[in-house]
């Protein structure tokens, strides 16, 4: 009886010892758990704030494809701040005499049709184009909705020196020059690869501009003269006379062009 008695207080010493020990694991769990939870939520918080900072760091510089961020000073021509406050992209700025350097006085040398010239700035070539001053704030508003690789990119802008004179539009220029000049030489030939790449470009580039753009936006001049080809033969639309259609009056609003 004794020793039956002996064995039952060892089992409930036992069942306690287990039950503490189960205990004291079981609270260890729960605080590991808690740490780690806690340890894990950090992290994505931190991960989160890099994020953030890095996507804001990237938003305020200058893409590789991107005109130049430096404001240039200029006493003829500037942007007004209610123009530049719409400009979704960096737009340089330019003054009259930067263009005329380039142009050589806008002789007739550097002429690529009545309004357009060709030239240098900041040893890059451009083309320079002179619009209505009327017009200029409509043809930026169009450019900055616009980021495609079959689309001519607008670097920047200068005003004239009265509203009489017009504004000069400066974009970037395509070695090859325009479909027109290869169409019309006899050495640059054009194979039929080339050709058919540069059709499917000119497609791909009215699609983007009737599909993709807000409001979308119908070329309404489209020839040789406004397709520049690059150097490895891909075409790009120029948008200097695109006409905007707007909601489902399709009210259309004309801007200057480079002209058939």
């Amino acid at each position: 009886m004794v020793e039956k008695s002996f064995k039952n207080l060892k089992l409930k010493k036992l069942y306690i010892s287990v039950s503490v020990v189960g205990f004291f694991l079981f609270a260890a769990t729960l605080v590991a758990c808690g740490l780690y939870i806690r340890a894990m939520r950090k992290f994505k918080a931190e991960k989160n704030r890099s994020s953030i900072h890095k996507s804001s760091v990237t938003s305020g510089s200058t893409p590789k494809n991107s005109p130049q961020t430096t404001t240039r000073s200029s006493t003829n021509s500037c942007l007004s701040p209610d123009l530049l406050a719409r400009i979704k992209y960096s737009l340089g700025e330019y003054n009259i005499d930067e263009l005329k350097r380039a142009t050589n006085n806008f002789s007739e040398r550097t002429k690529i049709s009545d309004n357009a010239y060709n030239g240098c700035v900041d040893n890059a070539e451009v083309l320079i184009n002179k619009i209505r001053f009327e017009d200029t704030k409509q043809v930026i508003d169009v450019h900055s909705r616009i980021n495609h690789v079959n689309i001519v990119n607008l670097r920047g802008v200068c005003y004239g020196e009265d509203d009489i004179s017009g504004s000069y539009l400066v974009f970037e220029y395509s070695s090859n020059g325009t479909l027109r000049d290869c169409l019309s030489n006899s050495l640059a030939s054009l194979s039929w690869h080339k050709r058919t790449q540069i059709a499917f470009d000119i497609a791909t580039g009215l699609h983007y501009l009737h599909f993709c753009t807000i409001p979308p936006y119908t070329h309404m001049n489209i020839n040789s003269k406004n397709i520049f080809l690059t150097p490895n033969w891909r075409a790009k639309l120029a948008v200097f006379g695109a006409k905007a259609v707007i909601g489902t009056t399709k009210e259309i609003e004309s801007i200057g062009s480079l002209g058939g």
